[in-house]
């Protein structure tokens, strides 16, 4: 039996996260992929995302503009093809960058940079568009390994800080060479 080759997937996506609360970011990835298609269950890929995202593209920024600079590596050991034309795939992420905040509505604006480091699970659904390729949907948490806070003026405020738990959605075009 001959092994099934890795096939390079090239993509770029649109996201919603939330990395500061109380903020929602929205932003892009672009992304590249191995994929390993056997035609079972266990069809591994791995991918590297570059991920920019900022919380003053839905709305203006409230007391802080937070801007995430990231770069996501993901496993995916499985991937269960549903008529030839969907397709879901479980992963494991990392992802490691940097968060940029500044004061809004002060006087004295200050910025802070500070570094983000998490893990995380994810799924992405895909549906093929015919040939090599395919719209994703994903969605996926991640726990930050690193609190952070945000705090402007004196006395000092907090006006964001990292979450808990740190959700994040995705639909994008994915191309398999």
């Amino acid at each position: 039996d001959a092994v099934a080759p890795f096939r390079l997937e090239l993509g770029a996506e649109v996201l919603l996260t939330q990395v500061v609360t109380p903020y929602v970011s929205l932003g892009g990835a672009l992304v590249a992929r191995m994929t390993q298609r056997t035609g079972s269950a266990l069809s591994p890929s791995f991918g590297l995302a570059l991920i920019h995202a900022r919380n003053d593209l839905l709305q203006g920024a409230d007391r802080a503009s937070v801007q995430w600079t990231a770069a996501t590596l993901s496993g995916c050991p499985l991937r269960w093809e549903i008529a030839g034309t969907f397709s879901a795939t479980p992963c494991v992420t990392a992802t490691g960058g940097w968060l940029a905040a500044t004061g809004e509505g002060i006087a004295s604006p200050e910025s802070a940079v500070r570094s983000w480091w998490s893990i995380g699970a994810a799924v992405r659904a895909a549906v093929s568009l015919g040939g090599s390729t395919a719209i994703e949907i994903g969605a996926g948490a991640d726990a930050p390994l690193v609190r952070r806070s945000f705090t402007i003026a004196s006395p000092a405020e907090t006006v964001g800080e990292t979450p808990v738990i740190s959700p994040r959605a995705s639909v994008g075009i994915m191309h398999s060479f």
